[in-house]
């Protein structure tokens, strides 16, 4: 074999090579993009189901919340309308005390005009009209 034989024999063999490394640089790259997509697909058909059930769970505490706030709601409402009715109660009561002392104060006032009457006139002293409404504005 001469040197140009070997060199020619040489240069199919690197030849034969680049083509087996560009044949398998390319299958590697088929197969990172086939291996990225399994794992995309694994990955994404293995979270699907728990966002799912996160996103339930989420309308579930949604719907908890607002039960929670409309029972808040009613009881807030409740005890404002409670209070509402003592006020008014401690109101109606505060009302008629001071009627009634109002009241007991004209019938008092009224009873002292009628004993200071009975007693002149049995003393047989006439007092005049206007000495009686005197002692009635004094007193009030």
């Amino acid at each position: 074999m001469t040197a140009e034989e070997r060199i020619e024999k040489l240069e199919k063999k690197v030849e034969e090579h680049d083509t087996k490394i560009n044949c398998l640089e390319k299958q590697q790259i088929s197969d990172t993009s086939d291996l990225k997509m399994t794992i995309y697909e694994a990955v994404d058909s293995a979270i699907k189901p728990l966002i799912t059930k996160i996103e339930e769970q989420g309308k579930d505490q949604r719907i908890i919340n607002e039960a929670q706030d409309k029972r808040i709601t009613a009881l807030e409402n409740a005890e404002a309308q409670k209070a509402l009715k003592n006020s008014q109660d401690l109101w109606k009561l505060v009302k008629t005390i001071i009627i009634t002392a109002v009241i007991t104060l004209f019938i008092n006032n009224a009873l002292d005009i009628l004993i200071y009457k009975k007693t002149n006139s049995e003393n047989n002293s006439e007092v005049e009209i206007n000495e009686i409404y005197k002692n009635y504005n004094k007193i009030i």
